[in-house]
């Protein structure tokens, strides 16, 4: 995750008034992990900050962090793929932020900044934001942050990427967006260096991991987030189920109602962990006609968001209120 320290000095960015169009508003700044870490976050109904374990000068300190940038990722997150929303102005009121250190890896320049209420600071960050000509500035009214690439010491031009790491922990009532991104296929930066090519995941595949985990679970601390996407996007929570469904003119075995909602319900979280044996054995034994199955998930879904939640069979996807998504 780290990378070689750049002097202060060195930085060398446009002023807004210069080229205010390399500076985007930080209205919001993101959470993104990897499967199994955001598996644990949901579960727990927080987001623990962690001391950083890199080679930055933070790992010094014994300082405990959310890690967060501001950046959208076109090419994929370096971070993982499940996206946890902050609210900037809110995460940052009675705090203040400051400068930590410029690191070059992975042919970026990333400006990492921590952001504060508590007293003493560590030593290594005692910089306020604004004392630097760095890659967060604050005009206007807002903090904005450097979206364009940068030339220092006269090398080639590099991707300038914004880090702010937040000294709190955050309970997922504090989080306003809960989405997926895809992972980039060559560089991860995540709390697992050993991640695998395998587990960088696009972000539908992701999806179709955690929306059933989340089910699956009963967990219902991201249902008003998840409603909230729906309403916006066609992409990130499709519930795909026809991936849950084998279609059989009749049950091969008589179970009841109550017992096909648990198998179902023990098939989406075995979905949810990637135990993908035990999911497709498990989807084998409740097959059923498929106005049943429909009717059964519908009823699952309904209990957990506490409303009403329609199955139609039209490339599975499900709707809410005649609304399909």
């Amino acid at each position: 995750m780290g990378g070689d320290s750049v002097p202060i000095g060195d930085f060398n960015f446009a002023d807004p008034g210069e080229d205010g169009s390399a500076w985007e508003v930080i209205e919001s700044t993101y959470h993104i992990t990897h499967i199994n870490d955001a598996r644990k976050i949901l579960e727990d109904g927080k987001i623990f900050s962690r001391i950083v374990y890199d080679e930055s000068k933070m790992n010094k300190s014994r300082c405990r962090v959310v890690w967060t940038s501001p950046h959208i990722w076109a090419d994929g997150s370096i971070y993982g793929n499940v996206r946890f929303h902050f609210n900037f102005k809110k995460v940052s009121e009675n705090k203040k932020l400051y400068f930590v250190e410029m690191v070059e890896s992975n042919g970026q320049y990333i400006f990492r900044y921590l952001l504060t209420g508590e007293t003493p600071l560590p030593e290594i960050c005692a910089i306020k934001y604004n004392d630097i000509r760095g890659s967060v500035r604050f005009f206007g009214g807002k903090y904005h942050y450097y979206s364009k690439k940068i030339r220092i010491n006269d090398q080639n031009n590099k991707s300038c990427v914004t880090e702010i790491m937040i000294q709190s922990d955050f309970s997922l009532d504090e989080i306003v967006g809960f989405d997926f991104v895809d992972h980039h296929n060559n560089f991860c930066r995540g709390t697992r260096p050993e991640c695998k090519n395998e587990e960088r995941f696009n972000r539908i595949d992701a999806c179709k991991i955690i929306i059933p985990f989340i089910f699956g679970s009963g967990i219902k601390s991201v249902n008003r987030l998840i409603l909230d996407e729906m309403q916006k996007s066609v992409t990130y929570h499709r519930f795909h189920v026809k991936d849950f469904f084998i279609k059989s003119d009749s049950c091969r075995f008589n179970f009841k109602d109550e017992e096909v909602k648990y198998l179902l319900m023990a098939s989406l979280l075995a979905k949810g962990m990637g135990k993908e044996d035990l999911f497709k054995e498990l989807i084998s034994i409740i097959s059923c006609e498929e106005s049943r199955y429909l009717r059964i998930l519908s009823n699952i879904l309904s209990d957990h968001f506490d409303k009403k939640i329609t199955l139609c069979n039209d490339n599975g996807i499900f709707s809410i209120k005649n609304k399909l998504f």
